[in-house]
């Protein structure tokens, strides 16, 4: 049986994200006072136990100035005792049928690992979202770009995040978290020990979602409201830090480091209405809660 979660499920909920997901306890928590209810999610229900979930978050795909209502299927999981017997595929096929009567348009997800990429492409949903991945080599920041602030980390705002992403993305289909979810999103990194590093100066705003890696820095995401913005805080970070090596993801249409990085998978979105894949837009997503 198909159904909403509630109240009394959430300690069976939190069991089975963390049987699946090894998450710490104090994340858990975080996820079911923070992120989501009970309501949102959805439970597969076998012999009075859960053998299977997975949450809905609204969210905007954004093109162009319009926005498309798009569901984001979060943490799917299935006991492992009950995996491959279709209870999954049930609660994906549930989960888009009662998005659509809501009118949403597309559904959305980040695959885990690469082998779930097959599982969902055999139920409709194509990697349409990809990110370039780099490594900063000498040379590649001008000299000329000289920072002219020092960044601060940890002092950005959700809207002020917002407002830089939102004009950063303007012309670049995306993903798009509004203020509050952006909230959850900072929770999230914090749990998770990474930083927001806020450039303000002369060139414009910019921001940097990092964390450090042994010795080398990895920017999960760097924009700006000027691309020399984004390069005065990249230059800076590596300034302060002295790492030995610096990688950073960028969107596949980003005009920053344009001809630099390979594309690598990240996203998967199914359609729910009658029109095709998205991924002639080169769409991005990022910054999921993932």
């Amino acid at each position: 049986m198909i159904r909403h979660a509630t109240d009394n499920d959430i300690t069976r909920l939190k069991k089975l994200w963390h049987t699946n997901f090894h998450d710490s306890q104090d994340y858990i928590n975080f996820v079911y006072s923070r992120i989501t209810t009970p309501a949102d999610t959805l439970v597969y229900e076998v012999d009075g136990k859960i053998v299977s979930m997975l949450t809905i978050i609204p969210v905007n795909f954004a093109y162009y100035g319009l926005a498309v209502k798009t569901m984001y299927v979060y943490g799917a999981a299935t006991s492992k005792k009950y995996e491959g017997r279709g209870y999954m595929s049930g609660l994906l096929k549930f989960a888009e049928d009662y998005a659509r009567d809501f009118g949403f348009q597309m559904s959305v997800l980040v695959p885990g690992n690469r082998f779930l990429f097959k599982f969902y492409k055999a139920r409709g949903y194509n990697a349409d979202f990809n990110c370039r991945v780099l490594k900063i080599k000498p040379g590649m920041i001008s000299q000329s770009i000289v920072s002219d602030v020092d960044y601060t980390d940890n002092t950005i705002t959700p809207g002020q995040l917002f407002e830089i992403r939102r004009e950063a993305l303007s012309r670049i289909p995306n993903i798009e978290w509004n203020v509050r979810q952006l909230n959850f999103v900072f929770e999230d990194l914090r749990l998770y020990k990474e930083s927001i590093a806020y450039y303000n100066g002369r060139y414009g705003e910019s921001y940097a979602v990092y964390s450090k890696k042994g010795s080398g820095i990895f920017i999960k995401e760097c924009l700006g409201t000027a691309n020399d913005a984004s390069l005065a805080l990249i230059k800076d970070i590596i300034l302060k830090n002295s790492p030995k090596e610096v990688s950073v993801v960028l969107p596949v249409g980003c005009k920053l480091f344009e001809f630099e990085g390979e594309r690598m998978q990240y996203g998967m979105a199914k359609r729910l209405d009658s029109r095709g894949p998205i991924s002639d837009m080169d769409p991005y997503m990022n910054l999921m809660l993932d």
